[in-house]
């Protein structure tokens, strides 16, 4: 009995069951909605997804910024209007969540659809 019980505290613990999500999953999941990015339960932005692989995004209480996204391989990348850098991500799901890791960083960040609008500030929103 206690050999058998050495045997399983050896074995690996089976993986978090996730998987890189497509364009076509990310597509699906995202169109038509807006979701927020966080880490740690602190929202750091907000992007709107609209038709035709079109974006519009809003670091937290900045300006807006429009532009669109692509597949590169297995990421998805934005280009914003304003600069034209891409800016690629590659995106997890278990089948329930979904988070992102940007290229070369370290730590995710969680996408989850929210309610509430995308707030634009700056010089091109008022009367």
């Amino acid at each position: 009995m206690i050999r058998l019980l050495l045997i399983a505290c050896l074995l690996p613990l089976p993986a978090f069951a996730e998987r890189v999500m497509t364009a076509d999953d990310f597509e699906a999941f995202a169109t038509g909605k807006i979701m927020d990015y966080s880490q740690f339960g602190d929202v750091w932005g907000r992007e709107e997804y609209l038709p035709n692989r079109r974006v519009r995004f809003s670091y937290r209480d900045d300006e807006c910024r429009e532009g669109s996204w692509y597949a590169d391989g297995p990421q998805i990348c934005f280009v914003y209007d304003d600069d034209g850098v891409p800016k690629c991500w590659t995106y997890y799901t278990d089948g329930k969540n979904v988070e992102t890791l940007f290229e070369g960083d370290y730590e995710r960040s969680e996408v989850t659809p929210t309610k509430e609008p995308l707030t634009c500030l700056g010089p091109d929103v008022g009367v």
